[in-house]
């Protein structure tokens, strides 16, 4: 065997045992919310569900305060990450294409922002709230998303946006584009990829976040998803087939956003050409 054929066994090994450790216990999760009650605290682990029961989703759907608790996840995150890159996509554009006074201390603040553990700003947060009485709404937790989402967004789009020649524009400025037109038509679509990307890190980050929804929601009504799986778990006991199928339920908007995005990602790889 060659040296090169033997670095490439290795590496595709180490590859599909990352991928195999990776997905198991998205595997776990799945056949533990087809198993019944007896299959799940044993002391011998049952790999393969026998037989394949689905009264745990059916447990986990007719939870009261179930879909309620799914819309205030899909409404939070798609506020939070919807309003969250617009502003970070512009001010990413403000910092890569035009100098003013106070550019480079900006940067650095962003870079700072992101060193504060989240913990930090916990009282603030609420001592905020409680000041401008959105306490307890669902405005609160949007906002406070928001302001987790932004600083590392506009870091991120900072860089893409960089990485496209000014000459790009320049073309399409000759060819006649007007200055809106080149930006929508040109830079856009070419930082497009990074808009994803960024859209992805603002998504996992609303849409798992616990701590923030658990302490500033006043009334099961205002329940995100993760914050009423915890009402499932007691300090002795836990109903832990309704928790993983109820957290299966949890990830199928979070595929179908990943799966929207990708599609977007590819067309934004191709998009944004310049007749020459």
């Amino acid at each position: 065997m060659t040296g090169r054929r033997q670095h490439h066994v290795i590496a595709n090994t180490f590859g599909v045992i990352t991928l195999l450790t990776s997905l198991f216990p998205l595997y776990w999760l799945l056949t533990t919310s087809l198993k019944p009650a007896n299959q799940i605290r044993t002391t011998d682990p049952v790999l393969f569900p026998h037989p394949v029961e689905f009264a745990n989703y059916q447990t986990a759907w007719n939870t009261e305060g179930f879909l309620t608790s799914l819309k205030n996840s899909v409404i939070i995150t798609a506020l939070a990450v919807g309003i969250g890159i617009g502003i970070a996509f512009f001010a990413a554009v403000a910092l890569g294409r035009f100098w003013f006074r106070g550019r480079t201390l900006f940067i650095v603040i962003l870079i700072l922002i992101q060193m504060i553990p989240g913990e930090a700003l916990f009282v603030p947060y609420v001592v905020l709230s409680q000041d401008l009485k959105i306490q307890g709404k669902m405005v609160t937790l949007v906002l406070v998303y928001i302001s987790f989402v932004l600083p590392l967004s506009i870091w991120m789009l900072r860089g893409f946006v960089r990485a496209v020649p000014k000459e790009i524009e320049e073309a399409a400025l000759v060819d006649g584009a007007s200055r809106a037109k080149a930006f929508r038509k040109v830079l856009f679509p070419l930082i497009a990829p990074g808009i994803v990307a960024t859209s992805i890190f603002g998504f996992l980050s609303s849409w798992n976040e616990f701590v923030y929804a658990y302490t500033l929601t006043n009334s099961p009504g205002q329940y995100t998803v993760p914050v009423l799986l915890h009402s499932f778990i007691g300090p002795r006991t836990a109903d832990w087939g309704a928790v993983m199928a109820m957290s299966v339920v949890f990830t199928v908007p979070a595929a179908a956003f990943f799966l929207f995005v990708q599609r977007r990602a590819v067309g934004g790889l191709t998009a944004g050409a310049v007749k020459g």
